[in-house]
């Protein structure tokens, strides 16, 4: 059976501890130290998915075992964590010990119970093991890409292009993900797309989900930072990123975005609405279309 040991520590010891769990034989180790995040805050990184809960509270060390005896198996680290206490000298904080089980779980199954269909005005996202929904529709399949469609940044990327002549376009999808946005403007009359992300396993679920949607045809994938190594001009550029993200490709716009061509960038939470907007602002594009949900917000862009 799979339980989680948990030790609580403080920031100076977590490493050691991390390494001790190895060493008696971890699947994984898992650190949560609130001082992370307050060092990004000391380098001036403004991280839009940490929230204040996540800067405060205790450091602990989480190690994932196999074992029949986890008692037995509590001793070994307690015996390492005093090991520890005695040769290091700086505080350790608490060293407090626990254990849960980690339930069995197919998480394919359970992946299914809460993801169901999307019915959008112009589109449906399909999980791929259910039946079609309307003339419109994509399938997707579960992987570890971003971009289900449930997220509010990739709902409003979403609704933001059904407001927009795709038919005949040429458009590119940045940070494209499962490449559910790109995907959408293909079934929508799109001509082609070029789809574009750093994360070797978002592509890799990107061109299952082109197969299992028929859309191989008319589209690049390419494993790259934004549009840096592009040559290419489009008619529309999908960015559902983050705001430090779509700020760095705020440069990139003007020698791959035709004369009369849209932006819609997404993934913008409501504090950094501003700071966005008066970057592009500064490069030549103003705000043609809006939407708000929650606390995200998602805009069209085009030149001035």
């Amino acid at each position: 059976m799979t339980y989680k040991f948990i030790v609580t520590t403080n920031h100076n010891a977590s490493e050691i501890v991390s390494d001790a769990m190895f060493e008696l034989g971890a699947s994984g180790v898992c650190i949560v130290d609130p001082e992370d995040f307050n060092e990004i805050d000391k380098n001036g990184v403004v991280w839009d998915y940490v929230t204040e809960e996540d800067k405060q509270g205790v450091v602990t060390v989480e190690g994932f075992f196999e074992t029949d005896e986890p008692e037995s198996f509590l001793s070994k680290l307690d015996e390492k964590l005093d090991f520890i206490q005695k040769s290091y000298p700086f505080p350790e904080g608490s060293f407090s010990t626990a254990y849960e089980t980690v339930p069995e779980v197919d998480w394919l199954e359970e992946w299914k119970k809460y993801y169901k269909p999307i019915i959008l005005d112009k589109i449906s996202i399909i999980p791929s093991w259910d039946e079609p929904v309307g003339d419109n529709y994509i399938f997707i399949e579960p992987g570890q890409a971003f971009g289900t469609g449930e997220h509010e940044s990739t709902n409003m990327c979403l609704r933001l292009s059904f407001a927009v002549d795709l038919v005949g376009k040429k458009v590119a999808d940045v940070g494209c993900g499962s490449g559910i946005i790109g995907m959408s403007a293909l079934k929508l009359g799109a001509k082609s797309c070029h789809f574009t992300d750093l994360d070797g396993d978002a592509l890799k679920n990107l061109k299952v989900n082109l197969k299992l949607n028929g859309l191989t045809e008319n589209v690049t994938v390419k494993r790259d930072s934004l549009l840096t190594d592009n040559s290419e001009t489009y008619d529309v550029i999908f960015a559902n990123i983050t705001a430090d993200i779509l700020e760095l490709l705020a440069p990139q716009i003007k020698s791959h975005l035709n004369a009369d061509g849209k932006i819609i960038v997404s993934g913008i939470i409501a504090e950094r609405e501003k700071e966005v907007l008066d970057v592009y602002d500064e490069y030549g594009y103003k705000v043609t279309d809006r939407l708000s949900m929650k606390d995200w917000r998602a805009f069209t862009l085009t030149a001035k």
